[in-house]
């Protein structure tokens, strides 16, 4: 066997992965404005991890890794970005691996948020006002500072409304 056919048939060492991830992965839980529906605001958690073109070739091994997400180019910053926002991977596949393979420090921290989060949407209390504002709340403490698209404030004040 030669030996291109050796590295291309390598698998991801977990402890690898979650080193990696360590420094490069992000927990995310963005909201979008739903002026139609009850309530008025959507949650959208996401998992991520960005590369710049000369090092893409590791997201599509983490694709591998965990068999799910997709892969885009991110125009704002010309990176690749690995990301998995499907609730049930997230539920499924995502939380535990972590579970099983912890972060650490503030990484830890922003994923025991995350974590929370999903599976209170895996079970539906999103869609409760009460728990609703919990979720904003807690959002907004992950991956400080950070830029978001709409306020605190301004996500609670709709769903009261």
């Amino acid at each position: 066997m030669c030996i291109k056919n050796i590295k291309e048939k390598k698998e991801l060492n977990p402890l690898w992965v979650s080193g990696f991830l360590q420094g490069e992965g992000c927990f995310t839980v963005s909201f979008t404005k739903r002026l139609s529906s009850k309530p008025k605001v959507e949650v959208r958690p996401s998992f991520s991890v960005v590369q710049p073109i000369k090092t893409k070739q590791v997201l599509f091994h983490l694709k591998k890794f965990f068999d799910c997400g997709f892969i885009r180019i991110s125009r704002n910053d010309n990176c690749y970005r690995y990301e998995v926002r499907s609730l049930k991977d997230l539920v499924d596949k995502i939380i535990p691996y972590f579970d099983q393979f912890p972060m650490l420090f503030e990484k830890e921290a922003n994923y025991k948020i995350f974590k929370k989060i999903c599976l209170s949407m895996h079970r539906n209390q999103h869609k409760n006002i009460k728990t609703l504002e919990i979720i904003i709340e807690e959002a907004y403490s992950m991956n400080l500072p950070g830029s978001r698209k709409y306020s605190k404030e301004e996500l609670l004040k709709l769903i009261m409304s």
